[in-house]
């Protein structure tokens, strides 16, 4: 990427935490970096009554990249409430002997993953690092099915939440997060805001036409003016399937 021989590329980051990284281990200049949320193209709004019906019985972390799945598991052995965790066979830290609160599953279909997230009280997204490639996907699962969510403090996940609105954050998982578990559990209703506003967040930055304006602003933004006239030129004659 560095050696690329292109006087206009550009090159999209999914959170300001990789700008640092884009710059100095490949040598792109700031302004060849583009900043776009991590998000899909689909969006589903879901109403309270949905969003309360979904409230369950334990809380859910899952995914491989970047987890810090010890100090999760740590923190849960001092409490009684459940804990699933979805991870891969290559999680070393899921080797460890499980209390009996905790269940590990691996390498399982995505969606029996999405099920398990659905039928979660509340999920949390156990990061081991500041690194902005990694957690996107997971997070916006989470959102997207209107979960509460628990986060580390870190700038991409300050980047995608609100703290205390769509989102609870800690800062010491071993520490926090057993508080923050007796806390929800004698808030039902508090779970269920998170939930809601999680969601709201997902529809509002991250999801179905908001991408696709953010998406399309970038490529025009940065498209020389002849190409954009030409795209105009086109869009009048009918002629909309091409891509520039």
């Amino acid at each position: 990427m560095a050696w690329t021989a292109i006087s206009r590329e550009y090159y999209v980051i999914n959170s300001e935490a990789d700008r640092s990284i884009y710059h100095q281990h490949l040598g792109i200049p700031n302004h060849k970096l583009v900043s776009l949320p991590y998000g899909d193209f689909s969006s589903a709004d879901i109403e309270d009554e949905e969003v309360r019906a979904q409230v369950g019985s334990y809380y859910f972390a899952g995914g491989f990249t970047n987890r810090d799945y010890a100090s999760l598991i740590d923190a849960f052995r001092e409490l009684n409430q459940k804990l699933v965790i979805v991870g891969s066979h290559l999680n070393r830290d899921l080797q460890v002997e499980l209390p009996s609160n905790v269940q590990v599953l691996r390498d399982i279909p995505k969606k029996q993953f999405n099920t398990l997230i659905k039928n979660a009280k509340a999920c949390i997204l156990p990061l081991k690092e500041e690194t902005g490639a990694s957690g996107q996907m997971v997070l916006l699962s989470y959102m997207k099915q209107a979960k509460a969510v628990i986060v580390p403090h870190m700038q991409i996940t300050h980047e995608y939440l609100d703290e205390g609105t769509s989102a609870l954050f800690y800062s010491n998982a071993q520490k926090e997060i057993p508080s923050i578990i007796r806390y929800l559990d004698q808030d039902e209703r508090k779970i269920v805001d998170l939930g809601i506003a999680a969601n709201k967040q997902y529809n509002r930055d991250l999801g179905g036409d908001t991408i696709k304006e953010k998406l399309y602003k970038i490529v025009t933004d940065n498209l020389p003016q002849s190409a954009i006239e030409i795209k105009t030129e086109e869009k009048a004659l009918g002629k909309e399937d091409y891509v520039y």
